[in-house]
């Protein structure tokens, strides 16, 4: 019976049961879609954790790649360290602060980073929550030696001599005519890693502003609707309390109404679109992104 009753409604008050149900839908379909989009431009905008502005590498090779060739222990790509001491020279009386290194494995095979300065005085938080910090440590002059096996340490040009990187912390300005010198005129070209001064960083920082604001715009909308659309659908309720009261309807039967109406106009539409919210994220995410 109340079923019946609650199916009775629907088509009497049409305009307000499937408005409820649509705002409802889509309330479920926006949270859920942008908070998935959201997350998914933190994972493709994120920047390494370097604990630096710059990096410095060998051209072919990227950040990412670099990261895994630091995990593993062994270089894809060199460049010579006379490259890090003219940036080195050409740093002298600016904010700009560098510092080369190299990945190996030990005697006892375990990855080491080899620096060039294992002082760290201008890199203080190198090993604070970032990529260095199950890294150990080892001064590059005291492990040479050491590099195995010795094709992926020398080169026809510059011997034994090289490094694979070099990390560059200074302020924005310098740092873009620091790039624009690496980029021209070396053999290594220079990425902007520190989340302050990362160009993704700032285009996410747009994407999610825009993303944000036109989400509230919607779910104040939706909101709204939904809002007008239960005060409308509480008011023929109450009627129909009315009639069913004189009808001696039994109070629970009431209450089951309620729920029923509760369940399929709000609930049920909630779930409807955090489920189409999936299915179109993931479709998103195939076409738009190629994945």
């Amino acid at each position: 019976m109340p079923f019946k009753i609650v199916l009775t409604e629907f088509w009497r008050d049409l305009h307000n049961t499937t408005s409820t149900f649509i705002f409802s839908l889509l309330l479920g379909f926006i949270v859920f879609f942008v908070s998935g989009v959201s997350n998914y431009l933190n994972k493709i905008f994120e920047s390494p954790k370097w604990n630096a502005d710059l990096v410095v590498l060998p051209k072919g090779i990227t950040p990412e790649l670099a990261i895994a060739n630091l995990l593993k222990g062994l270089p894809d790509g060199l460049i010579p360290i006379a490259l890090f001491n003219t940036l080195l020279q050409q740093s002298q009386g600016s904010s700009i602060k560098v510092l080369g290194f190299i990945p190996f494995k030990n005697n006892n095979s375990e990855v080491e980073i080899a620096l060039t300065d294992t002082d760290l005085k201008d890199f203080t938080n190198l090993k604070d929550n970032s990529l260095w910090s199950d890294l150990a440590i080892s001064n590059l002059n005291l492990k040479r030696s050491e590099f195995r096996p010795r094709e992926y340490y020398e080169t026809p040009e510059w011997h034994d001599q090289v490094i694979m990187g070099i990390l560059v912390k200074g302020s924005i300005k310098e740092l873009n005519s620091f790039k624009n010198l690496i980029d021209r005129k070396t053999v290594a070209q220079a990425f902007f890693v520190g989340n302050e001064n990362s160009l993704l960083y700032a285009k996410l920082t747009q994407l999610k502003t825009g993303l944000y604001t036109t989400t509230g715009f919607v779910l104040l909308t939706s909101l709204l609707g939904l809002l007008l659309a239960l005060k409308n659908m509480s008011i023929k309720r109450n009627s129909l309390d009315l009639v069913l009261k004189e009808l001696k309807y039994k109070p629970n039967i009431l209450k089951q109404i309620k729920l029923i109406q509760i369940l399929a106009f709000i609930i049920l539409p909630i779930l409807i679109g955090i489920l189409i919210s999936t299915f179109s994220f993931e479709v998103m995410q195939r076409i738009i992104f190629n994945i």
